[in-house]
């Protein structure tokens, strides 16, 4: 029961909730111009012309030049949550406060007759509570995704940020989007990024294996198995970082899932995990932790 519960669980969530129709940003820039200014010349004595050469001109510093949406974004994100480059933190909040901010699945929580309880409605309340919050401290990024602009907004500066601007192509074929897939979730363990961790998780499980050896790790050929506790192990790591904002009661993640089963609601995922997985699944987890940390090195 709990191994189909978990299957469910996987894949619902897998195929529900997915951000990649992004553009790349333009940058403007502003040129100065030089202006020297010579005296008239008074004394008649004749004048020796100088034979040193001319010095070069300084370079132009170019500097780019906001909008004041782009402004707007970069006041809001002045306290960094998971990246200096600004990219990276936006598409982060996206993914940790996206249910929040586009509200479909909150409205399916509230209006299911099964939420009804009152520990329910304690969650429901817990979470319009926080999501008012957040939409009152991002209120330009709301506004955003309110309207569908999910364009990259500022040019990435990092590698982990080029990765996914990269992955934001249609044009890539399966392999390549596999391959990227791989060093996107390598990329995000080195730089202890939860949100970029969660989602390549569940892209994982969407797209099928990955080019990493996970089968050799847990000795598994159980191709939907293995990346079921793969997606597991990379969820629990996720938990380890940012004091583990992916994973709590109120996260993307447990929306997600409540919104599928009523009886999650108010869980945070370690508390779901520990009661949904047998002990044999919780060992292959552990060997898959072990084995994704050491990217982290």
């Amino acid at each position: 029961m709990k191994a189909r519960v978990l299957l469910g669980f996987l894949l619902l969530i897998g195929m529900g909730y997915f951000y990649n129709k992004h553009q790349q940003t333009r940058l403007e820039t502003t040129h100065s111009q030089a202006h020297q200014i010579t005296e008239p010349v008074t004394n008649q004595t004749p004048i020796t012309p100088n034979k040193q050469p001319l010095k070069e001109p300084k370079a132009v510093i170019k500097t780019p030049a906001y909008t004041q949406h782009q402004l707007d974004l970069l006041a809001e994100i002045e306290d960094r949550k998971f990246s200096d480059d600004a990219a990276v933190e936006l598409r982060s909040l996206t993914w940790n406060y996206g249910v929040c901010f586009e509200k479909v699945e909150i409205n399916r929580i509230i209006n299911h007759p099964n939420y009804e309880s009152p520990q329910k409605q304690q969650y429901v309340d817990l979470l319009l509570q926080e999501c008012q919050a957040i939409q009152i401290q991002y209120p330009s990024l709301n506004s955003q995704l309110e309207n569908n602009a999910f364009d990259e907004t500022f040019k990435p500066s990092s590698e982990l940020g080029r990765l996914l601007l990269k992955r934001t192509n249609d044009g890539l074929t399966h392999i390549e989007r596999e391959k990227l897939d791989e060093l996107i979730l390598i990329k995000a363990i080195q730089n202890g990024n939860g949100a970029i961790m969660m989602s390549s998780a569940l892209i994982q499980g969407f797209m099928g294996n990955t080019g990493l050896p996970i089968k050799q790790v847990i000795q598994s050929n159980d191709s939907q198995y293995t990346n079921q506790m793969s997606q597991l192990a990379i969820y629990l790591l996720s938990c380890q970082y940012q004091n583990g904002s992916a994973c709590k009661s109120t996260s993307t993640l447990m929306i997600l899932q409540c919104s599928q089963q009523p009886s999650s609601c108010g869980l945070d995922f370690t508390s779901w995990y520990e009661q949904n997985t047998l002990p044999g699944m919780r060992r292959d987890v552990e060997k898959l932790m072990n084995y994704y940390l050491q990217f982290a090195n």
